[in-house]
């Protein structure tokens, strides 16, 4: 299957419930799962930047426990491809990115604190920064919008596999 974002949607291709309201409450198992070649595509270049670039991640979990995403292809996407944020028990696996340098920050996947028991393996493809980001710190004096929320501490994450070709000037890791 194939997911393509029209023009000027400037929005997440998928978004947990809860990723927006102002309460307390969290989701949970969402899991995401590409059989046959499953392609999400945010047409990036005919998209307009949110000033919340949050909102025009690719995937944008936040608030969530219990989660996977396995077996896509994802981008391009206007910005991160995923934003997971103050999320636990999360499992990313074999993703392929395919960023195309279009827009700015088009990362693979970044994780924003808090966050806990967080396993990201077998990526590849292409991105266009970051390929994988962790940043505790991320909140909402990040300049760029980047998060919904103050930030936190990030424990028991692991990273193996990744193996991406970098458009722009980002990290690894």
């Amino acid at each position: 299957s194939r997911l393509f974002m029209t023009d000027k949607v400037s929005d997440n291709l998928i978004r947990n419930f809860h990723a927006d309201s102002g309460d307390d409450m969290r989701d949970e198992n969402i899991h995401v799962l590409g059989l046959g070649g499953a392609e999400l595509n945010g047409n990036a270049e005919n998209q307009i930047r949110q000033a919340q670039v949050y909102k025009n991640f690719g995937i944008a979990f936040h608030k969530v426990d219990k989660a996977s995403i396995k077996g896509i292809a994802l981008g391009p996407t206007e910005g991160w491809g995923m934003g997971l944020e103050d999320t636990s028990d999360i499992f990313v696996e074999s993703i392929r990115f395919q960023q195309d340098g279009s827009t700015n920050n088009q990362d693979g996947v970044h994780v924003c604190g808090p966050g806990s028991r967080i396993c990201i393996s077998n990526i590849i493809g292409t991105v266009a920064d970051d390929a994988i980001a962790i940043d505790a710190g991320a909140g909402t004096e990040d300049y760029r919008g980047s998060a919904r929320g103050s930030g936190g501490h990030l424990e028991n994450i692991v990273v193996n596999n990744v193996s991406v070709k970098n458009l722009q000037s980002g990290a690894v890791i």
